[in-house]
């Protein structure tokens, strides 16, 4: 199912290219690109484009480029080489072939840079470091086709060459190479730069090989430029002189004439050959591309070409298609040497632009109306006479007053159900070609007549003319003329400007300032309605019935309706959303669902009327920018609808517009950081794989790039963001993919990015970003532990000393109290001893006396007297101690 769901996408972009070759957007140096001398181009699996060119690497997503360029020094952050050749995609590695500085590779898990170079003591490096091609084996192993040494085998696991060239494989006629394929067989066919093509079977070594020669010029040259295996087996050549085809079952060998289309006649040189579907892509010199759908036998054998185009891109004899490549959404891109890059989108346009660049000899003047029917669309201009155009955007042919017009300038047009043609012309007057005729008549209207806006017809078949001087109603059975005066005088804002008759033969009348005028079929004024009686704007610039007879009104301040089941007057005003230039309607239509589409200066309106709301369209589809003319609405039988503007007009199929676009895969692009200082510099970094990234305190100030994947969908998809941490409010970014951020604070910031498909609702699931600035040094962990064993330690210091203090204090106070205690108890002592002395004294003195007497005495015995002496010296000793 898958399969053919993707058959049918391819086939019905295939017919629309034949359709609209133009559909090719080109991207070169005024885009970001760094060379326009592309060779090749890839698609990775994240969605993002690698392209090769003569002056470095580039990858594109969304809406940028981003460019690798060598350096000095190979680093592993760059390319070391700015000339490549080659590129190929597997295994989330990029490998890069250049001219002349062997293979780089590119690892997108680490985004790291190795290289491959030709080493002369190294048997097992690269035999030569220019190489041309490069294609994958079944086994995940690679062959490099090189210009000086054949062909490389390549084991990306041990990171060793095989060589295969002139030397070690007889038999191969030279060395040049220009490209590689394999078939299912693993026979690899090798186009060689003079030589032809030799089949190798790496298994049993032995060659054949196919000559413009040996083949009796089936090979339509030598030069071999391109290889490609289809999807039932069979080879594609792409030579000097054109296309050949190999089935390799049967060994039959066909060329495939492109002269018959080539712009000059000639067989081109074939550089790209890629199947699409079932379609084969054929880049050719000139900027030539062949779309070419081969007819195959039971067996897959190549028959004949079913169906083949040409498709010029402009861009020129020097431009060559170099690469085809599809992406995963279904675009394809075009690898351009002298041209950049081309891709076709898998969506159509929503909106076409008529006329494209220089389909007319002069600038297209202003569309005032548009006339559908007869197979052909006719363009009402004011200046431009009538263009007239088919469906398919083709110019048809151009009617002025050379040619029997009666003005140039035209006001308006109208065609009745007669299919008669009316003309309001800027000279005055309304001309008539009837149906059938080529001749144009005017009009009497019994004066003359200037300014007229509208021209209308009523269920009775009676021509309504709007012009500067009133109503005519216009009788052209009876010729017959009445004429209606909104206010007398007719100046100014009571110009009426449209017309439409409702459902009830009521004719409303929209005027240029003064609201709307209803008369009933009897001409008689029903009702009048501007600002103060249900309006937003009293300037009405259309009108229009729909098909429940529902009345729009396109004013310059919304839309209003009246509703066909309600009473003239009750009016339901409907303003979109988003105001200002929205709400000037200039015109309305419906399409075939109901639904009302309204030009306004700033892009188309569709209501939904089942689900009341509004769409909008903008320059993101591919709607011009300058707004639309007033009353300039066209629908054709087949549902198109038709907008004048001021140079043209823009047409579109409404059932081809979805609702709801599909959605696309979006991811960050780039992160850059910028650096501080005056160098400006800008370093990228990258998520890793948990899509986290991780700064330094001074990388606080980053841009965040965000990639629409889908190219088809760039410009539809509107974003907004939430920087945890940070800021937890939405902030809403419309297309804008680009985030800045300044002087973020350290810490951990989730980034979440929701998106939604313009006109669609919000996604609920987030892409994720985790960003880790880290503190600086002096706030990190270890500085934050030093503090805290710093301040551990001073609080260790002053607790010690506290303490110590204290004890010291102390021990002061204990020693002052223990003196204080001491010279108190020294005190009683004292005390002690003096009363002690005092009592002693007395009793000694009275004592010693009697001593000294008794021991003067004569009559005592010297042996009482040497007792008494010895009793009076004890007594002397302890007086004497007392005192």
């Amino acid at each position: 199912m898958k399969n053919f769901l993707i058959s049918i996408v391819f086939f019905w972009q295939l017919a629309h290219v034949y359709g609209q070759p133009n559909r090719v957007h080109f991207f070169s140096l005024q885009d970001g690109l760094t060379n326009q001398q592309v060779l090749d181009i890839v698609h990775d699996d994240d969605g993002f484009m690698w392209i090769a060119s003569e002056l470095g690497l580039n990858r594109y997503a969304g809406k940028s480029f981003k460019s690798f360029y060598a350096t000095d020094k190979p680093d592993g952050l760059s390319v070391n080489s700015n000339e490549i050749n080659t590129l190929l995609y597997t295994d989330k590695k990029l490998y890069i072939g250049t001219r002349s500085n062997g293979l780089n590779v590119l690892d997108l898990r680490t985004n790291k840079f190795s290289y491959y170079t030709h080493d002369g003591t190294n048997p097992k490096s690269i035999a030569t470091n220019d190489i041309t091609d490069m294609i994958e084996r079944k086994d995940g192993k690679l062959w490099l086709a090189t210009y000086h040494q054949g062909v490389q085998h390549f084991d990306p696991i041990t990171k060793e060459f095989n060589h295969f060239n002139k030397k070690n494989c007889p038999g191969l006629p030279e060395n040049s190479v220009w490209s590689l394929a394999e078939d299912r067989s693993n026979m690899l066919y090798i186009g060689h730069v003079n030589e032809g093509l030799t089949i190798l079977d790496p298994a049993r070594w032995s060659l054949k090989r196919l000559t413009n020669q040996n083949t009796l010029g089936k090979l339509p040259d030598n030069e071999i430029k391109v290889l490609f295996c289809d999807q039932g087996g069979n080879v594609w050549i792409g030579t000097r002189k054109g296309l050949a085809v190999y089935h390799p079952a049967s060994g039959q060998l066909q060329q495939v004439p492109l002269a018959g289309l080539a712009k000059n006649g000639n067989e081109p040189f074939v550089y790209a050959i890629k199947e699409i579907g079932n379609t084969l892509w054929i880049g050719g010199e000139s900027s030539q591309l062949f779309l070419l759908q081969p007819k195959y036998t039971f067996d897959k054998r190549f028959e004949g070409v079913q169906h083949i185009q040409l498709v010029d891109l402009g861009k020129g004899n020097n431009t060559m298609v170099q690469h085809i490549t599809p992406d995963r959404f279904g675009n394809i891109w075009l690898a351009l040497y002298g041209g950049g890059v081309g891709v076709v989108s898998h969506m159509a346009p929503f909106f076409s632009v008529f006329p494209s660049d220089n389909m007319l000899p002069d600038r297209l003047a202003t569309v005032s109306n548009v006339l559908t029917g007869e197979n052909r669309t006719r363009l009402v201009t004011e200046g431009s006479g009538i263009v007239e155009m088919n469906a398919g955007g083709r110019l048809l042919g151009q009617i002025t007053q050379k040619n029997g017009l009666p003005d140039d300038f035209i006001l308006t047009a109208f065609k009745d159900r007669h299919q008669h043609v009316w003309m309001g012309l800027r000279k005055g007057g309304i001309a008539v070609q009837y149906a059938g005729s080529s001749d144009w008549h005017m009009i009497d209207l019994g004066e003359s007549v200037t300014e007229v806006r509208a021209i209308y017809e009523d269920h009775l078949g009676h021509i309504w003319i709007a012009a500067h001087q009133g109503l005519f109603i216009y009788d052209g059975v009876a010729h017959h003329v009445q004429k209606l005066l909104i206010n007398k005088p007719m100046l100014g804002d009571y110009a009426p400007r449209t017309l439409v008759e409702d459902g009830q033969h009521n004719m409303w009348v929209g005027t240029y300032g003064q609201g709307l005028y209803v008369y009933n079929s009897d001409r008689k004024l029903l009702r009048k309605m501007d600002n103060k009686s249900g309006l937003r704007n009293n300037t009405i610039n259309h009108l229009l019935r729909d098909r429940d007879n529902n009345i729009w009104i396109a004013t310059n301040h919304g839309l209003a309706m009246q509703d066909a089941g309600k009473k003239i007057g009750d009016l339901a005003v409907l303003l979109p959303p988003e105001g200002n230039a929205w709400l000037f309607v200039n015109g309305v239509a419906e399409d075939h669902t109901g639904n009302i589409w309204c030009a306004t200066k700033s892009g188309m309106l569709r209501y939904v009327p089942q689900e009341r709301r509004f769409l909008h369209y903008d320059q993101s589809f591919g709607l011009p920018l300058g707004g639309f003319i007033n009353g300039s609405v066209g629908k054709d039988a087949e549902g198109r609808l038709y907008f004048g503007m001021q140079e043209g007009m823009c047409y579109f199929n409404p059932t081809a517009i979805p609702s709801d676009l599909p959605s696309s895969p979006v991811s960050v692009s780039r992160f850059i950081v910028f650096q501080s200082g005056e160098s400006n510099a800008q370093v990228d970094k990258y998520p890793s794989g948990t899509k986290t990234i991780t700064l330094n305190y001074e990388e606080n100030s980053f841009r965040i790039e965000l990639a629409v994947m889908d190219f088809a969908l760039d410009g539809l998809v509107e974003f907004g963001y939430q920087l945890e941490g940070l800021n937890n409010d939405w902030i809403f970014l419309g297309n804008e993919t680009s985030l800045d951020f300044r002087n973020i604070p350290y810490g951990e910031h989730e980034l979440l990015i929701r998106t939604r498909m313009k006109n669609g609702q919000w996604s609920q699931e987030y892409q994720r970003l985790l960003i880790n600035i880290a503190p600086p040094f002096y706030l990190s962990l270890p500085a934050k532990a030093f503090y805290m064993l710093l301040v551990l330690l001073i609080g260790y210091v002053i607790i010690s000393f506290y303490f110590k203090r204290m004890k010291a204090e102390s021990e002061l106070k204990l020693k002052e109290r223990q003196h204080l205690q001491d010279e108190q108890l020294h005190a009683e002592r004292m005390n002690f001893y003096t009363h002690i002395t005092h009592e002693l004294r007395t009793p000694l003195t009275l004592i010693l006396g009697p001593l000294e007497d008794l021991s003067q005495e004569k009559q005592l015995a010297e042996k009482h007297r040497a007792l008494v002496q010895t009793v009076q010296k004890s007594a002397n000793r302890l007086f004497t101690l007392v005192n």
